[in-house]
């Protein structure tokens, strides 16, 4: 068996798409999911500014049974729990009623949500922002609960001077170490938000988990630009902040939400939610997304092409000769994908995602060899 050392135009050209798809996903995994490990953490300081939050409790009422007291029972000096409901929904009626006379701070806001022509759910957070009592209005979801009692406490410590809005962390459910692949979609649109958010560039965040000033709400009159259309999660960080510095993340474990409740919407759905999120909307940040889909894409079929012409080569020649043009190929495939898997997955640890299975093979290449180096180094004291 012999190498061969020669490269045919073809063979130049897929090694070229190769270190052009390469060199995209470092620019993208650096400047995106790179940043979320590193990002600083906003603590919670002295100054604690009235909170209000706002839940639409429309069909919820199993949820707001089982979650809504945790809202209620935050340790924060001044809060409010706004619940935009229907009163014709007698279970839920009751249900607030009973917290309404155990917590002060829960308000109860009745309206008619039944309307078939606008997004229900936008309509009673808009309408929830202008009863909220308090500057500082944080937006979550009957189907989600806070992780402790201090993510109030986290989640108002990100508006410093100047923030608008801030982008909360919504924390998979708990007791899942390892993300599965529907589960993997989900959180690297979660990574994506993270990522431009902390390199400037406000793209859009989950609903479940996000702060606005209440003025600066208002004055883009909240969601109302955007009841009738199917534009996924609520994109108003992206289209409306003037400045992108005006946006914060609060990575802070403490700060985030879980989910109480299986979502209804289908994967389809919500997969379907987010593509048209990024046709929607023209951004730096929906550039740079659409950008690395075509490069992945691209990959993918010079990846098959070059397996296929590999493998034709291989079984023509006598005796087998093996092209060294291919070992190239296999070399910065392999690095690219160890990158691309390191660096997500890094910031998956960060926002407490579990480990993504696809990236094992990975790991047990290049991760775990380096890690098993850093103890062995540690416990004996080399240098």
């Amino acid at each position: 068996m012999e190498v061969r050392l020669t490269f045919s135009t073809w063979e130049i050209g897929l090694l070229l798409l190769l270190l052009l798809c390469f060199a995209q996903t470092l620019k993208f995994c650096l400047g995106v999911y790179a940043r979320i490990p590193k990002a600083p953490k906003n603590l919670p300081g002295p100054d604690k500014k009235p909170v209000s939050v706002v839940i639409p409790g429309k069909s919820h009422s199993e949820a707001l049974k089982k979650n809504l007291e945790s809202w209620l029972q935050q340790e924060y000096p001044c809060f409010e729990i706004v619940v935009v409901y229907e009163k014709s929904e007698e279970e839920t009626h009751e249900i607030l009623d009973d917290l309404a006379r155990k917590f002060p701070q829960l308000k109860l806001v009745h309206a008619d949500l039944g309307a078939n022509f606008i997004h229900e759910e936008k309509f009673a957070l808009s309408l929830g922002v202008r009863s909220a009592r308090y500057e500082h209005v944080i937006l979550s979801s009957a189907l989600f609960r806070p992780v402790s009692k201090q993510s109030l406490d986290f989640m108002q410590a990100a508006f410093k001077p100047g923030i608008q809005a801030v982008a909360g962390l919504v924390l998979p459910a708990p007791g899942k170490k390892t993300c599965g692949f529907k589960q993997f979609l989900r959180v690297d649109k979660r990574l994506q938000y993270m990522g431009f958010a902390l390199s400037g560039q406000a793209f859009t965040a989950e609903r479940q988990w996000v702060a606005y000033r209440k003025d600066f709400f208002l004055d883009h009159q909240g969601y109302t630009q955007s009841y009738a259309l199917d534009t996924g999660d609520f994109d108003l960080l992206a289209k409306h902040v003037p400045d992108p510095k005006a946006v914060n993340v609060q990575l802070a474990p403490e700060a985030g939400v879980v989910p109480a409740f299986p979502a209804r919407e289908s994967f389809l759905q919500t997969e379907k939610q987010f593509q048209n999120i990024l046709s929607f909307q023209r951004t730096r940040a929906g550039k740079q997304i659409r950008l690395n889909t075509l490069s992945e894409a691209l990959y993918g079929l010079c990846f098959v092409g070059a397996c296929t012409l590999a493998g034709i080569q291989f079984f023509q020649t006598e005796p087998s000769v093996i092209p060294l043009w291919f070992l190239v190929f296999f070399f910065f495939s392999l690095c690219k994908s160890c990158i691309r898997a390191v660096c997500m997955q890094k910031a998956g640890n960060a926002v407490k995602s579990g480990f993504f299975w696809f990236a094992l093979p990975f790991y047990g290449i290049l991760y775990i060899p380096l890690q098993l180096a850093l103890m062995a180094r540690e416990k004996h004291g080399w240098k």
